[in-house]
């Protein structure tokens, strides 16, 4: 069994500091994260993808909207969805590479897996490739928050889960052209929906909540673009 002065459950910005710091403190420790990558939400499905997605819709924007001034920055085709989506990926990746070398760099032990307490000190990782124990001293918890689905106020009982979600993403776009001085288009709730299943239905697979995320963010990107279009 493996021991650790202190073992860190989720690698978000919250549970990379922590694990960093007791390494620079000379304490033998280790982290473990249940997704694929390192990074928790906030680089793989929240603060990071947003912010690059609306960065790159503004660069476009920005550039398209000074056509006339700039002959050389006209553009034939809009980018599509697909092409905006990529860049967040490209950013995503060179995020987790980042994280990866700071853990790396300061001796971090990085494990795959979910955590379960087996007592105040013990825990065991169960990944794909088996299930292990670990003891520390110190154990963080930092694993953020998730939605509730087994809850009264969706109709369901606590012995019961929902298999179908609906996302909706409501946002407020101000788009404005500075050097003509005026808003290009403007939308004080801008919304979109998409609907995804937690286990196949009929011809429909099941989808995950990444996967609906990816579809409502794609659908937000398309009329943000083509509006932004149709505006100039």
């Amino acid at each position: 069994m493996e021991k650790y002065d202190l073992f860190v459950i989720g690698s978000g910005p919250a549970g990379q500091r922590a694990a960093i710091k007791g390494a620079k403190l000379g304490k033998r420790v280790a982290i473990v994260e249940k997704r694929e990558v390192v990074g928790g939400a906030c680089i793989n499905t929240g603060t990071i993808p947003s912010k690059t997605l609306r960065e790159a819709v503004l660069a476009y924007t920005s550039i398209a909207g000074q056509r006339d001034r700039l002959p050389w920055a006209r553009l034939e085709t809009r980018p599509s969805s697909q092409q905006l989506l990529a860049g967040v990926d490209h950013v995503v990746s060179r995020e987790i590479e980042v994280i990866e070398h700071q853990l790396r760099r300061n001796d971090v032990t990085v494990l795959s897996g979910e955590a379960a307490f087996v007592d105040a000190h013990t825990l065991e990782i169960r990944a794909e490739q088996g299930t292990r124990r670990v003891t520390a001293a110190n154990i963080v918890i930092a694993v953020g928050t998730v939605v509730s689905y087994k809850n009264q106020v969706f109709g369901y009982t606590r012995a019961e889960r929902a298999t179908q979600y609906e996302i909706v993403l409501v946002v407020k776009v101000v788009f404005r052209d500075t050097v003509k001085n005026r808003d290009v288009w403007k939308e004080d709730a801008l919304t979109v929906r998409t609907t995804y299943n937690v286990a196949a239905v009929g011809s429909e697979p099941a989808r995950t909540e990444t996967e609906g995320r990816k579809e409502v963010v794609q659908k937000l990107a398309d009329q943000v673009v083509s509006r932004t279009i149709q505006g100039w």
